[in-house]
């Protein structure tokens, strides 16, 4: 087999590196487009009294009244009535908000 031109030891301090905790300040990338493919693949609105019932069923569920943003585990509150969303990569999302993968908290 033909020595791929790395050490050991500068393998091991490149994985190492991979392992660092990205800071949360850096992770949010301003606010959710409601036109991405992935806010609509996930039924996104930024109001959840806009949602398709039809199409999306879960929001139509016995508590569907109760499922917004600022109740889903993957909601992380900011300053005002925004908050990032883990489920799009730290985006903004106003706490009104619903998608699919909403998870109760």
């Amino acid at each position: 087999m033909k020595p791929c031109g790395m050490t050991r030891r500068q393998l091991i301090a490149g994985s190492a590196a991979l392992c660092l905790p990205i800071p949360d300040s850096g992770f949010a990338q301003g606010v959710l487009d409601p036109q991405s493919l992935s806010a609509q693949a996930l039924g996104y609105s930024p109001d959840h009294t806009q949602v398709d019932t039809k199409a999306w069923p879960k929001k139509a569920s016995a508590n569907g009244d109760k499922q917004r943003c600022r109740s889903c585990a993957l909601f992380k509150k900011g300053e005002s009535e925004v908050g990032r969303c883990d489920i799009f990569w730290g985006r903004e999302v106003p706490d009104n908000g619903w998608c699919n993968a909403w998870t109760k908290r």
